[in-house]
């Protein structure tokens, strides 16, 4: 925008126009330009009475102007008015036919359901009754099916009772005959003894069998064969042999300086905290623990082997941790093979041929490991 450099009177209404902006300053000239010239036309019409005439007709025709439309106005205010309330009164009548109707439309409809729920509240009574009565009889021919079968197991329980009575009388009278020569200690000790000399009488015919019952501290027999001597402690227990029978045993080996080695024999039950063929050194000497040697004599057999074995080839050390380990992994393999022959005797010969063939081989492969002469 092009500037001018013009002087004006130093005004305060100039001071205040010459801080506004240019466009602020544009509009202030062109208002007071066009106030100024309607203010001037005015005063002319002041003076001039034509013009005083014509503008008060022109008031007169706009007074009427405005008259007109305020009745106009008026007018229209009346019909709309009147209008809403016409409106009002039908929509007031339309909405009580409407409750009417919906009222009348959901009472008969009220009316059908309430029918209807008696109906089906009479049918299900009808079918509660007939099931009551079908769960009555079933459970009337349940219990008479109950009451009989009891009847017959009731029946049955006497027979059984009877049977087992006669079969109980029986065995009290074996078991009183058994009670009365289990009483004496001794009677039960000599029958273990008689047994274990027999078994080892036939296993060993070419040893020596000294019985040493009567005698202390010198087990039950004492077994020599080819210069090895053996004690052989004998236990007819129905329960397993306790520790203290284990600590005599290993005391009598240890205070006999002629035995080799020795047996805890235990002929119809397990000896307490040992396996079946433990193996063991009491004092230098080996020893060995053997289960139900009573149905498996073999097994006092093959225990005098081993130890006759280890005794005779003295460059066999135990103190060697493979020599026992191996010695050890040996052992539950000839445990579950002499199992099942024990098994198998009361079925298959052949089968106990066979496992008896096994175990000696497995005995035979011991010896060879250790290279052991026999």
């Amino acid at each position: 925008m092009n500037r001018l450099d013009i002087s004006v009177p130093n005004l305060p209404i100039i001071l205040e126009w010459i801080q506004k902006s240019d466009t602020e300053k544009v509009k202030w000239i062109k208002l007071g330009k066009a106030m100024y010239t309607r203010g001037k036309d005015e005063i002319i019409g002041f003076n001039n009475e034509e013009y005083q005439i014509n503008l008060e007709n022109h008031k007169k025709r706009y007074d009427e102007k405005i008259n007109k439309l305020n009745n106009s106005i008026k007018t229209e205010r009346d019909i709309r008015e009147d209008l809403i309330k016409n409106h009002n009164l039908k929509l007031n009548s339309l909405q009580n036919q409407i409750e009417k109707q919906t009222k009348i439309h959901y009472e008969k409809k009220l009316s059908f359901l309430e029918a209807s729920v008696l109906k089906k509240n009479s049918i299900i009574n009808q079918k509660d009754d007939k099931l009551n009565s079908i769960m009555s009889n079933q459970y009337q021919e349940m219990q008479n099916k109950l009451d009989k079968k009891e009847a017959m197991w009731l029946d049955r329980l006497r027979e059984k009772e009877a049977h087992y009575e006669k079969r109980l009388d029986a065995e009290r009278k074996r078991t009183e005959k058994q009670l009365l020569r289990e009483e004496n200690s001794t009677l039960i000790g000599i029958d273990g003894e008689n047994l274990c000399e027999q078994q080892l009488n036939l296993l060993c015919p070419t040893a020596s069998v000294e019985c040493t019952t009567g005698k202390p501290h010198r087990g039950d027999f004492v077994l020599e064969l080819d210069d090895t001597i053996l004690m052989i402690e004998n236990k007819n227990y129905t329960k397993n042999v306790p520790k203290i029978e284990i600590t005599k045993f290993y005391d009598d080996i240890k205070n006999n300086s002629d035995f080799h080695g020795g047996i805890l024999c235990s002929q119809k039950s397990g000896i307490c905290a040992k396996q079946d063929y433990a193996f063991e050194i009491i004092d230098t000497k080996p020893v060995m623990m053997l289960y139900n040697t009573a149905k498996s004599p073999e097994k006092i057999k093959l225990a005098i082997d081993l130890l006759k074995a280890y005794i005779k080839n003295e460059s066999i050390s135990l103190d060697n941790k493979e020599t026992l380990d191996l010695l050890k992994s040996f052992s539950p393999t000839l445990r579950k093979s002499y199992t099942r022959i024990d098994k198998l005797i009361n079925t298959f010969s052949k089968g106990i041929k066979s496992e008896v063939l096994k175990t000696q081989a497995i005995t035979n492969e011991i010896f060879s490991t250790l290279k052991i002469k026999r």
